[in-house]
């Protein structure tokens, strides 16, 4: 959905050139240096966490984006960069795998406390992958920024305060962002990303689904004697994390058995999955040591003597069919993020990912989160109902379903915020979640509408009516108040109002045309650019 709190915004073009893959929690090489520390801050200081969100791309299946540097950039001219994480070889993040969780880049307890300007990222690789036959501009390109760095630039300074512990959630618009066509006969590709900065105090930003982060045991918190959880040194550097262990922890040791806090040691390499409290402090509910399996994929049965089937997707670390193993009262079984089910949760059909380990031939499962099963394709036929709408997809497999939507279901634009249910028509490109409790009949609790886009120069402006005539496009464009309307020209984007868009503009909308083909395209967002060079 549409990220509201519009604080700042990330500058700049992209070039060119090649590089490789990964995924959410990882990337990148070992070294580097930060100055990370656990949530409490020392006088005059704060804790400073970062965070990276993302939501889907039409044509894209991964948005590699290699991180070397984070900073803070104090007001004024004469201040020094604040750098809350520094690493030569950088982390690769998959920004697509950001959908529904948001990674936690970096940690730092001592920032001074001040005011700041901006955030600055050092990039040292970008790279765009896109979905089979979705006929991705600059698909496979490497893309660079020409002073490999970006600025995020709120629309006013912030304030770290000391003692505070402070969150920068960075959350990129992929659909804005990957404006990447080929730019004249040069053969580089132009990326002009759009990021919403969310600047608030820990445990004020929405929640997301808990994060899993990986590290190693640098020392244990005790408490009248008993560890009651310690301090993690993140991957490549990133800073210290304080992690929090309760009763209701589940903890996993090297050989797949459940185990206490009191049999973990220092310097051991584990994974953990939780949530930051108010205090920048993770609070775990799983924490897995060594190695472990991180596995997407489809229940094929439900469970029968603590087991279940199940088929990893296609790019998963182990491809087959393997069998689940549970352990009652130890494996955390989860639905909607953080909702603690039972097993006769499980169905056949749902989509799952399953956290543990590989014992012979099963899966030995610390943690199974359950995802509701999902239907996409195009639109082809819509029956309404008194009670809601009978919506017949075409599937990218070639068979059609048939879907009830109730008219109570909320139906989103993607990454844009609400769409009005009596504009699901034929012929629009969807994504809808199923009810995993109505088996007889497909039956919708979210429906996601992929947005399309028009562009062209401005040739007239209705002022009082917020409508915009383009050169070559036949739909008048109507932007409607609080849609976001993001200057791009200049080093630095700005979020802009209507009055700002002049006659000869070259503008970018993102909305949805009516059902009916006449009618104007409502627009959520415009983006004042630079043509394309011919």
């Amino acid at each position: 959905m549409k990220r509201h709190t519009v604080l700042g915004v990330l500058a700049v073009l992209a070039l060119l050139v090649p590089l490789a893959a990964l995924l959410l929690s990882c990337g990148g090489g070992g070294g580097g240096s930060s100055g990370g520390g656990t949530s409490s801050a020392t006088p005059g200081t704060s804790s400073v966490s970062v965070l990276l969100a993302d939501g889907p791309a039409d044509a894209y299946d991964q948005i590699l984006i290699t991180i070397t540097e984070v900073s803070l950039i104090p007001e004024g001219q004469d201040g020094q960069p604040v750098v809350i994480f520094q690493n030569s070889q950088g982390v690769q993040v998959n920004l697509l795998d950001l959908r529904d969780d948001n990674f936690l880049l970096a940690v730092r307890k001592d920032v001074p406390a001040g005011t700041y300007a901006k955030i600055r990222l050092a990039i040292s690789d970008i790279k765009a992958k896109g979905k089979p036959r979705a006929n991705a501009p600059c698909d496979g390109q490497d893309i660079k920024l020409p002073s490999d760095k970006i600025d995020l630039v709120p629309d006013k300074p912030f304030t770290v305060s000391s003692g505070g512990n402070l969150v920068i959630q960075l959350d990129m618009d992929a659909n804005k962002s990957l404006n990447l066509h080929e730019a004249g006969k040069s053969g580089k590709c132009i990326f002009r990303p759009v990021v919403f900065v969310d600047i608030k105090e820990a445990g004020a930003l929405a929640r997301r689904c808990p994060k899993i982060v990986s590290g190693s045991i640098v020392a244990f918190i005790p408490s009248s004697g008993t560890r009651t959880g310690f301090t993690l040194a993140l991957e490549h550097g990133r800073g210290d994390l304080e992690v929090h262990v309760s009763n209701d922890t589940s903890i996993f040791d090297a050989d797949g058995t459940f185990v206490n806090i009191g049999s973990l040691e220092a310097g051991q390499e584990v994974k953990v999955r939780g949530s930051l409290n108010e205090s920048s402090i993770l609070e775990a509910s799983v924490v897995v040591v060594g190695d472990v399996l991180n596995l997407n994929g489809t229940v094929d049965s439900p469970v029968t003597n603590n087991r279940f089937s199940f088929t990893t997707a296609n790019g998963e670390e182990i491809q087959g069919t393997y069998d689940v193993t549970i352990v009652g009262g130890e494996t955390l079984i989860l639905m909607d993020c953080d909702t603690e089910v039972g097993p006769d949760a499980i169905q056949a059909g749902m989509n799952a990912q399953v956290i543990g380990k590989l014992i012979g031939t099963e899966l030995q499962a610390v943690t199974i989160l359950l995802k509701p099963s999902e239907v996409s394709g195009e639109i082809t036929v819509v029956t309404n109902l008194l009670n809601g709408k009978n919506v017949t997809i075409h599937q990218a497999n070639g068979s059609d379903v048939v879907v009830f939507v109730p008219s109570n279901t909320p139906v989103y634009l993607e990454g844009d915020g609400p769409f009005p249910m009596n504009q699901l028509c034929a012929n629009r490109d969807v994504r809808v979640l199923l009810d995993p409790k109505k088996q007889a009949q497909l039956t919708a609790t979210v429906v996601y509408v992929e947005g399309e886009k028009q562009e062209g120069v401005v040739s007239l402006i209705d002022t009082p009516a917020r409508t915009l005539t383009l050169i070559g496009v036949s739909q008048v464009i109507e932007v409607p108040e609080g849609a976001d309307i993001i200057d791009m020209r200049g080093k630095d984007p700005l979020w802009v109002d209507f009055s700002k868009i002049k006659s000869s503009d070259y503008v970018v909308c993102y909305g949805w045309a009516p059902c009916s083909g006449g009618g104007d395209f409502t627009a959520v967002s415009v983006l004042i650019t630079t043509p394309p060079t011919p």
